[in-house]
């Protein structure tokens, strides 16, 4: 995405958000007159919700965390009679001005800067404590959820014990120290001892600080923070969502390599021995409906993908020295440091592919003049690695995420949603084995609590018509006889990808469309082409009416106002504008436009259901359908 993409995404954010902030405003200085007006307050919560999806999309964590806040806060007066008082009001506008204030940061020329940003959140923690603890007193007083008012005390609790702890941390590492975080974690056994999970958390707390093996400098930051986010939910009254990450399950694991969690960290890690018999009755206890090997293999692959973190920290400063050495000699300084900015953003420090791109740059210079190297640059990866990726230069490295991915297992189909859902979305990295695979085979990677795709190149190659290609043929082979579902398997186990390959270097014998275009209307408006971006099939369009003016047969011009309306969807959707928007139309309203007849209809159905199949979205679709009953055909 060029510069000017980014800016316009930018300003649509703003411009979103803004109208958000006004719904939040006026709802705010109206709140006392809302108790039973749970219409109102769905708005209010509908806008703090986009304005932390569409924040969490830019990167702008500090506004989704704020927003988020707030939406739970909205989530308590959904859900509870709450008698609203001045205090209340008086909160949640000043908690409301801290949102305002990080947005209108946005807008500043040097946009919002993390450090400010983090001062500034820092400086509202103590807002967002007090709105919480008055909501809980609220909530005691009517005696509705007495499960949060009754957990604040613990909260309380655990958060002067992580305050002493941190000290500690801070201290020199010693066996006495080390004995004082021992013993100031073990009264936190002892609260909430009826929520299993948060017992399971700090059990594996305790055991992480046992090993003398695990640095404080390593521990604190994965003890803390975990522990501060659970008593945050026993606090809320949402114990059964505390989940205990995989960083914490290794350093609880004496003999499972330890995760580092600053890049300045020694990489230095040991190698993975068998389990004895306490690692396994661990392993029991955490995967409850496993046998004895699915738990090894579970462990076994959070293991595996600890060691690749590490590489991955590794691989960063080999990747820039090995852009640095290379391109010395072809470049100037100045220009250099921005074509390898630019080369570490496509490839994420992948070196192989970080090696392709480079020898690809070196071997077009004379096209990559100062000042316009992140254009040139994209034009020659979409051109030389992502167009017909599987007979392009780095055809090799990129079969190798396929081979791995789609190997026939009972969780492929998993895998692919799975992937799908991180392409349109942030998903929460924790330990399901479809997720664990997709970072074993380093298509995606795991940030902060998020899994995201690894690299750029990945993102555009494995994209999502990538994925609904092969959930298609997933489809196909289960609806075949059993004889040749065992056959294509038996095909894909031996080479999945040779198989591709061959069907792709010969479309003349083997075309995989039934609708055989007219000699007089060019192939690419007669199907979707699903071997490129849907960007690509739109823009070959668009060159294509260009080029014929008044010649543009009609077919094509509806196949490209039918790809114009998918892109506009799926782009509403990623930005979590599927149904019921005010003052505008949905991806959903959007997608009703192509008629069934259309062979694009069916693509126009995935998405539909999938959103409808989403409990964030279903409500708002339904709704939708009340008002635009035609459109009951894309969910049928």
């Amino acid at each position: 995405m060029d510069s000017a993409n980014d800016r316009k995404i930018l300003g649509y954010f703003i411009e979103e958000a803004k109208e958000h902030l006004e719904t939040l405003e006026q709802g705010i200085l109206d709140l006392g007159h809302l108790t039973n007006n749970t219409e109102q307050i769905n708005e209010m919560f509908r806008a703090a919700h986009s304005i932390k999806a569409g924040a969490a999309m830019l990167g702008y964590s500090s506004i989704q965390k704020t927003a988020h806040r707030l939406e739970d806060a909205f989530t308590i007066l959904k859900e509870n009679p709450i008698q609203v008082d001045q205090k209340l009001e008086s909160l949640f506008l000043k908690s409301y001005d801290l949102l305002q204030i990080l947005i209108d940061k946005v807008q500043d020329p040097l946009g919002l800067q993390a450090e400010e940003a983090n001062a500034i959140v820092k400086n509202g923690e103590p807002t967002f404590a007090e709105l919480q603890a008055h909501l809980n007193y609220l909530l005691d007083q009517v005696k509705s959820t007495p499960a949060i008012a009754a957990t604040s005390s613990i909260s309380i609790s655990v958060r002067d014990i992580l305050k002493q702890m941190l000290q500690l941390f801070k201290q020199e590492e010693t066996s006495a120290s080390r004995q004082q975080l021992q013993e100031l974690i073990l009264p936190l056994s002892q609260l909430a001892s009826e929520q299993q999970k948060w017992q399971y958390l700090v059990k594996n707390a305790q055991s992480a600080l046992a090993n003398p093996e695990h640095s404080y400098r390593t521990l604190a930051p994965v003890i803390i923070k975990e522990l501060k986010q659970a008593s945050d939910l026993l606090e809320w009254g949402r114990g059964e969502e505390i989940n205990v990450s995989q960083e914490l399950q290794l350093l609880a694991t004496a003999k499972l390599p330890q995760i580092l969690i600053n890049p300045e960290a020694e990489l230095v890690a040991s190698t993975p021995e068998l389990f004895s018999d306490q690692d396994l009755e661990e392993a029991l206890k955490w995967s409850e409906n496993q046998d004895i090997n699915e738990s090894e293999k579970r462990f076994l692959e959070l293991s595996e993908i600890a060691a690749k973190r590490k590489a991955q920290i590794a691989r960063q400063g080999a990747a820039y020295q090995l852009a640095e050495k290379q391109l010395t000699p072809k470049f100037e300084e100045n220009q250099r440091a921005a074509l390898i900015e630019e080369i570490l953003a496509w490839t994420g420090a992948n070196l192989e592919l970080t090696e392709i791109v480079i020898r690809l740059l070196i071997d077009n210079k004379n096209e990559l003049r100062e000042g316009q190297e992140k254009p040139v640059i994209e034009q020659l990866i979409q051109k030389n690695i992502v167009e017909n990726w599987l007979q392009n230069k780095a055809a090799a490295h990129l079969q190798k995420i396929p081979n791995s991915l789609l190997i026939p297992d009972k969780n492929v189909r998993s895998k692919l949603e799975t992937y799908q859902d991180i392409l349109q979305g942030r998903v929460f990295a924790d330990n399901k084995p479809e997720k664990l695979a997709l970072q074993q085979a380093e298509l995606v990677i795991k940030n902060d609590e998020y899994l995201e795709v690894t690299n750029r190149i990945y993102q555009e190659v494995f994209n999502v018509q990538w994925v609904k290609q092969e959930l298609e043929k997933l489809v196909n082979v289960e609806n075949s006889p059993a004889g040749l579902t065992r056959i294509l398997s038996l095909l894909a186990l031996l080479g999945f990808l040779g198989f591709t390959f061959w069907s792709f270097k010969t479309p003349e014998k083997t075309p995989n469309v039934v609708v055989t275009p007219s000699p007089s209307i060019p192939e690419i408006c007669a199907k979707r082409d699903f071997n490129i971006t849907l960007e690509k099939n739109i823009q070959q369009l668009q060159e294509l009416k260009k080029k014929q003016g008044n010649q543009f047969p009609d077919k094509c011009a509806t196949q490209l106002n039918e790809l114009m309306l998918i892109q506009q969807a799926v782009g509403l959707g990623i930005n979590n504008f599927v149904a019921n928007v005010p003052d505008r139309e949905g991806a959903f309203e959007i997608l009703c436009k192509i008629p069934p007849t259309s062979d694009n209809f069916k693509e126009a159905q995935f998405w539909a259901k999938r959103w409808h199949k989403d409990k964030a979205w279903k409500l708002d679709i339904d709704r939708a359908l009340q008002d635009n009953p035609d459109c009951q055909k894309l969910i049928e």
